[in-house]
């Protein structure tokens, strides 16, 4: 009774089943989300929607919790918006660096 089972779809890598999901994630979240400058590699690091709008946003704050890091707007009236932010009335580019 010890027959190996083959793996169930969860189990599977999403690369197996989903190959373009597997490729844009590759490209899109940890390519082009994950190098983008206005990012600080804390910030990349603690945090886990880089998708979210609110990372690009001048109106974003970092508050680190014991355990938890929040995005904090200073713009809306909901001062901690439920992650990830796709679309947001208050959004702005932030500034561009200073010229070296």
């Amino acid at each position: 009774m010890d027959s190996e089972q083959p793996p169930v779809t969860a189990q599977k890598t999403p690369g197996d089943f989903a190959p373009k999901l597997a490729q844009l994630t590759d490209e899109v979240l940890f390519g082009d989300v994950w190098e983008r400058p206005e990012l600080s590699k804390r910030d990349r690091s603690h945090n886990p929607y880089p998708e979210s709008l609110c990372w690009r946003c001048a109106h974003h704050r970092v508050v680190n919790g014991a355990r938890s890091v929040f995005v904090m707007c200073s713009a809306l009236a909901v001062r901690y918006p439920r992650q990830p932010v796709a679309a947001c009335p208050a959004f702005e580019p932030p500034p561009p660096p200073p010229a070296r």
